[in-house]
């Protein structure tokens, strides 16, 4: 499946520059990636959502929270990409750069009132762009949150270390 999603993202970006009037022929193109069974792309939202033969869905470029998503999101984010397959679900958002260190406090207080134990590593370093922090919290049956404070978006900003990146997996 990784190398489903992998084949996937790569061909849509690539073929997706060519806007609308290669969007039929780019939907076809990755309709031939071995595993893919619908592919949509819409030019104007940036959205690329595929279905694959066995059920599961991707959504690139943003989709919604998928609903019963296990794990809460502060608001005011947007849905950069959207992954589910059976029980489980990849959800990545991106925020206002300035509020790190609210998020992170979030799923603190989220993961301190949970049943499960919840672990959290923080780790930062630094190179030309500044300084990059990430903190993960984790569980051992696989679900965990990531924040980075600096993340390239999908918008008008690409390239800028302007927001903060979250990723939400569950399952």
């Amino acid at each position: 499946m990784k190398r489903i999603a992998v084949g996937l993202v790569a061909g849509a970006l690539v073929l997706t520059a060519c806007q609308a009037a290669s969007e039929q022929l780019a939907e076809k193109a990755l309709e031939q990636v071995e595993g893919a069974e619908n592919v949509d792309i819409d030019v104007e939202s940036g959205e690329i959502s595929v279905e694959t033969d066995d059920g599961e869905k991707i959504v690139i470029g943003g989709g919604e929270v998928p609903d019963g998503f296990g794990i809460p999101l502060p608001n005011g984010g947007d849905v950069m990409s959207v992954f589910t397959a059976d029980d489980s679900a990849n959800v990545s958002l991106s925020y206002v750069g300035a509020d790190y260190d609210e998020i992170v406090a979030f799923f603190e207080d989220w993961t301190s009132s949970q049943s499960d134990e919840w672990s959290k590593s923080t780790s930062s370093f630094s190179n030309n762009d500044g300084q990059t922090v990430k903190t993960t919290t984790f569980t051992s049956d696989g679900n965990f949150v990531s924040v980075s404070n600096n993340c390239f978006t999908l918008d008008e900003n690409v390239g800028e270390f302007e927001s903060v990146c979250v990723t939400a997996v569950t399952g």
